[in-house]
């Protein structure tokens, strides 16, 4: 166990001298902590997955199913050899996210769960509105809004730009907003509000 880690971190490091990334991966750990608290026994989906660390965090703090999808197929090949040893349900798939959630349900759905715990859209929409439609889009976040069961997790400069159709689905902020910092956007965790007004009666 101990080569192999040995072995992809020198694979990780290598790879970040080739590619940038925004902020380091602490950085990326940023706001995240309320979720890693209550995870253990749950399940995650990872959109924008990159190379799995942030979703290896969640299968370490007891989440027993992690499914990510990722456009970079070496990100996709390093998250599988992290999990490869770990325990629980895990998933990582190649996949193109430029596209209305009708498509990705076409291409990847078989895989997936009928709904998770947690959504992580951590650092992936603004991307996408460089390379897809608006209204693409906008599908695409209700295909996740209907699979998110508990809780979303969503990370972007464009942050204003995405709530309303969060809040239209009948979610609501939960917690503070944890703000930019440095390449980083604002990271806002939002809860189905049913299962909010649950939890407070």
């Amino acid at each position: 166990m101990q080569d192999q880690l040995s072995r992809l971190a020198g694979w990780w490091l290598e790879r970040r001298s080739r590619k940038r990334f925004a902020g380091s991966i602490f950085d990326r750990f940023r706001g995240l902590e309320p979720l890693l608290a209550d995870c253990a026994g749950e399940s995650v989906l990872d959109i924008g997955s990159c190379d799995g660390l942030v979703a290896y965090e969640f299968a370490r703090a007891g989440a027993a199913v992690v499914h990510g999808f990722e456009l970079d197929p070496s990100d996709v090949r390093f998250a599988r050899r992290l999990f490869r040893d770990v325990p629980g349900e895990s998933r990582f798939v190649v996949a193109d996210l430029a596209g209305s959630g009708a498509a990705f349900e076409r291409r990847y759905g078989r895989g997936l769960l009928p709904d998770y715990d947690t959504v992580l859209f951590l650092g992936v929409y603004h991307h996408l509105v460089r390379q897809s439609s608006r209204s693409a889009i906008a599908e695409l976040l209700s295909f996740l809004l209907r699979r998110t069961r508990r809780r979303l997790a969503i990370r972007t400069k464009l942050i204003d730009d995405i709530e309303p159709v969060v809040v239209a689905a009948g979610f609501v902020a939960s917690g503070p907003e944890y703000p930019a910092f440095g390449d980083l956007g604002p990271l806002r965790i939002y809860e189905r509000e049913s299962v909010s007004r649950s939890a407070g009666s």
